[in-house]
C-alpha cells in the first residue's frame, strides 16, 4: 500500500521484523531528528560551560550539578540516535537533511543556528533603535529581550556568539560570565598556536606577556573562585572588567579605573587592588555586602601621550555609561576609584555624567595619586549629593605635577583631603602603594566606599596648608634633588630643569591644541558623513 507524495511505502520486513521505510520520506524524518539533537546538544553544551563555573563556586554541590550536566545531555544523544536508526531502516539513506557536513563533521545551522541568528538578528535592530538611548534605558531593552528567549537559547547565543553577548550590558551576568571565558580561551589558544609556529616570531616576548595574562584569567580569581568578566576585548593592548563579589545584590559598590600603561598584560594588577578594597571595605563592618569592580575600559595612554587629555575625554563618557548601564538599584551606594591618569577619566565621567539628565550614576569619587582631574575646580561636576575625595604620599611626583589641573587635594579645590599615612599605619611613598594592605590610604578609601565618615582620617601632611605654586614648586624641586644626591647623581642645573618645564608645558598646551582641532576636523568629517 503506497501512500501518495510524501508518503510511508510498504515493503518487505526489515532484519528485526520492522517495515522498511522509504528512503526519501525517512530521511526528512530522520533530519527532522538529527537537527532536534544537534540543537539540544548545543544547549547541553552551553550549559555544561554554565554548570562548570557554578560547580566551581559551590563545590558542596558538585553532585547536583554533574548529574544535572548529565541530564542535559541524555536528549541529545536520544534524539540523534532515533534519526540514525531511521536512516538504517531507509537502507542507509546518505546524510539526514543534508546536515553532517562542516568542518570536522559538524553539523550545519540546524534549528538552534537558525533560532540563533534569528535572535541576533533582532537584537541588531534592537540596538540600532536605542542607538541614542542612554545606557540604562538601552541595558533595560536588551533586558527584556533577553527575558523574552526560549529557555536555553541565550546559553546557546553566549557559545556560537560570545563576541556579541560577553560585554552586551543588560544580559544575564552568568551568560556574560560564560561568553567571556570562552573569549579568553580562543584568545589564549591563538596566542599559544603563535608562540608554536615555525621560526621565531616577532614580538615573543610580549606574546608570552599575553600568554600569562590570559592564563591568569582562565585561572583562579585573586581572592579564589572562577573569574567573572563582564567584559573583555583581546584587541590592542586589551579591555576587562572584573566584578568581585555579587554586584546585583551588592550594598555597597567600587568601581576602580587604572592609570597610564594599564594594559591586559598587567590586569592582575588592578584585579588585586579591587580585590584589597573589598576586603578591607567588608571588614570596616558597616553591615551591608561590598562588590568592587577592576574596570580596565579604556585604551591608558603610555607615559608620551600621559599629558594628553584625548584618552580621557574618550574614556570618561564610556565610564559614565558603564555606571549607568548596570542597573543597580536606587539604594546602592556607588564609589569611582581613579588612579593617577584614571582619576583625569573619573574627572571626564563626571563632567560627562553633569552632563546626563540623571547625572553619574555615583555617590562618591575618590582620586589617588591625581595629576589633575580636568577641571579647575570640584564645583559643579561632584555628583549631586556626593562627595569628592583625594589622597596622595607627599612624595609622589605625579600628584604634583599638575598636568592636568590643580592638585584635587589642595586647599581650595573643593575636595576632602585623606591621609595616606597615619603614625599607626604601615607607610606608603611614591605614586605606585595606594592600595597597599595595612595603610591608611587603604583604610581611608575603604571608608568612603561603605560610607563611614567617621572612620576618614583627614590629610595631616605639611602640604596640606594653603601655599603658593611656586613654593609647591621648590619643595617638589627640594625632593627631586635631593633623591638625585642620594643616587649619587649630579642634578642639572636649576635654570635648564625650569626651561625644560616650560618648554614642556606650551608642548602639552600645543598637544591639547591639536587634539582640540583634529577632533573638530573629524566631527566636521562625520557631519559631512550623514
Amino acid at each position: 500500500m503506497t501512500a501518495g507524495a510524501g508518503g510511508v511505502t510498504a515493503g518487505a520486513p526489515g532484519a528485526a521484523g520492522e517495515v522498511a521505510l522509504a528512503p526519501g520520506p525517512a530521511a526528512e524524518l530522520a533530519g527532522a531528528f538529527d537537527a532536534a539533537g544537534r540543537a539540544a546538544g548545543d544547549l547541553a553544551a552551553a550549559l555544561a560551560d554554565l554548570l562548570a563555573d557554578a560547580r566551581e563556586r559551590a563545590p558542596a554541590a558538585a553532585a547536583v550539578l554533574d548529574e544535572l550536566a548529565g541530564w542535559s545531555a541524555a536528549p541529545a544523544a536520544d534524539l540523534r540516535g532515533r534519526g540514525e536508526g531511521l536512516t538504517a531502516r531507509a537502507g542507509g539513506a546518505a546524510d539526514p537533511a543534508g546536515q553532517r557536513g562542516g568542518r570536522g563533521g559538524r553539523a550545519g545551522p540546524g534549528a538552534a543556528g537558525r533560532a540563533a541568528a534569528l535572535r541576533l538578528a533582532r537584537l541588531d535592530r534592537l540596538l540600532a533603535d536605542h542607538a541614542g538611548a542612554d545606557p540604562r534605558t538601552r541595558a533595560d531593552a536588551v533586558a527584556a529581550w533577553a527575558a523574552a528567549l526560549p529557555a536555553g537559547l541565550l546559553a546557546v547565543l553566549a557559545g556560537r556568539a560570545p563576541d556579541r553577548v560577553g560585554g552586551l550590558d543588560g544580559v544575564p551576568p552568568a551568560v556574560r560570565y560564560a561568553a567571556n571565558r570562552r573569549l579568553v580561551a580562543a584568545a589564549l589558544a591563538e596566542v599559544e598556536a603563535r608562540l608554536a609556529a615555525p621560526g621565531w616570531p616577532g614580538g615573543r616576548e610580549e606574546l608570552e606577556d599575553r600568554r600569562r595574562a590570559l592564563a591568569a584569567l582562565l585561572g583562579p580569581a585573586p581572592a579564589g573562585g572562577a573569574r567573572r568578566l563582564r567584559a573583555f576585548d583581546p584587541a590592542g593592548d586589551g579591555r576587562a572588567v572584573e566584578v568581585f563579589g555579587d554586584l546585583e545584590a551588592a550594598d555597597h559598590v567600587a568601581v576602580l579605573v587604572p592609570g597610564i600603561l594599564s594594559t591586559l598584560d598587567g590586569f592582575d594588577q588592578l584585579a588585586v587592588a579591587a580585590h584589597r578594597v573589598r576586603r578591607r571595605a567588608t571588614a570596616l563592618g558597616s553591615g551591608g555586602s561590598v562588590a568592587t569592580v577592576a574596570w580596565l575600559g579604556y585604551d591608558a595612554p603610555g607615559h608620551l601621550d600621559a599629558v594628553a587629555t584625548v584618552a580621557a575625554r574618550r574614556a570618561g563618557p564610556d565610564l559614565a555609561g558603564f555606571l549607568d548601564a548596570q542597573r543597580l538599584a536606587p539604594g546602592v551606594h556607588t564609589t569611582v576609584v581613579g588612579h593617577s591618569y584614571g582619576s583625569v577619566v573619573a574627572g571626564h565621567a563626571m563632567a560627562a555624567g553633569h552632563a546626563m539628565a540623571a547625572g553619574l550614576a555615583a555617590d562618591d569619587v575618590v582620586v589617588l595619586g591625581s595629576p589633575g582631574i580636568g577641571v579647575p575646580a570640584a564645583a559643579g561636576v561632584v555628583p549631586e549629593g556626593g562627595g569628592l575625595y583625594a589622597i596622595r604620599t607627599a612624595d609622589d611626583p605625579v600628584a604634583w605635577s599638575r598636568f592636568h589641573g590643580p592638585d584635587p587635594s589642595g586647599a581650595g579645590f573643593g575636595a576632602t583631603a585623606l591621609a595616606a599615612n597615619t603614625p599607626g599605619g604601615t607607610p606608603i611613598s611614591g605614586h605606585s602603594a595606594y592600595y597597599a594592605g595595612d595603610s591608611a590610604s587603604l583604610d581611608n578609601l575603604a571608608a568612603v566606599v561603605v560610607d563611614l565618615d567617621d572612620r576618614l582620617v583627614p590629610q595631616a601632611d605639611p602640604f596640606a596648608d594653603p601655599v603658593s605654586a611656586e613654593a609647591e614648586g621648590r619643595a617638589l624641586r627640594a625632593a627631586e634633588d635631593a633623591a638625585l644626591a642620594a643616587a649619587g647623581r649630579v642634578p642639572w642645573p636649576r635654570p635648564v630643569v625650569d626651561l625644560g618645564d616650560a618648554a614642556l608645558d606650551a608642548a602639552n598646551d600645543a598637544v591639547d591644541a591639536t587634539i582640540d582641532d583634529v577632533t573638530g576636523l573629524l566631527d566636521l568629517v562625520d557631519g559631512a558623513g550623514r
